[in-house]
């Protein structure tokens, strides 16, 4: 077999894998992975597959549940866990989201300009240094504003790292679950 036509039957093979997966026919799964072997590239390509149709199906629940959310509660904020450090953008979402009248009109104008910021904020500034910092970057924004943009800044950075926290405390405590105990013969 050339390698062309190893590809080709690859391909097809891959194919048939994702109609089998679609269809739930588990009997064709299997057969298609008795089939693969050896072959370290049809191995690889069934894999691909799979976890792009598990992240695709995640991806699908993950909305279906938002959808849910957002319909049952309007008020409601969904956050969704950010790498990375804070961003400009970030913290213009939240200070959008929160404001309320403590913004005028202008200020939510210059809240729209900075949306689409992805420079990251600088760390520990009291908020003289980072009103300069701002002002320097950013010029223009209405009085009062950069004293606001930092205590949102604040509430950014303090929930990504109780997040952080959270995800670091919960990986540790499945880790130190203990196995379930045998069952008992009845």
């Amino acid at each position: 077999m050339t390698p062309q036509d190893h590809n080709l039957w690859i391909d097809m093979i891959t194919a048939r894998y994702v109609t089998a997966i679609e269809a739930d026919d588990f009997e064709q799964q299997n057969a298609i992975w008795e089939l693969a072997g050896t072959d370290e590239e049809l191995i690889r390509s069934l894999n691909d597959v799979q976890d792009a149709m598990l992240e695709e199906q995640k991806e699908r629940r993950v909305g279906t549940i938002k959808g849910a959310v957002a319909s049952a509660m309007p008020s409601a904020r969904i956050d969704a866990h950010k790498e990375g450090p804070v961003t400009v953008a970030d913290v213009a979402e939240e200070l959008g989201r929160t404001a309320g009248p403590k913004l005028k009109a202008d200020g939510y104008a210059f809240v729209e300009t900075l949306s689409g910021m992805t420079d990251a904020l600088p760390a520990n500034l009291g908020l003289s240094q980072f009103a300069a910092w701002a002002e320097q970057r950013f010029p223009g924004a209405p009085a009062g504003f950069w004293a606001l943009f930092h205590k949102s800044s604040l509430k950014v950075e303090r929930r990504r790292e109780s997040q952080d926290t959270y995800q670091l405390a919960a990986r540790r405590a499945s880790k130190a679950l203990p196995a379930p105990p045998p069952e008992e013969p009845q």
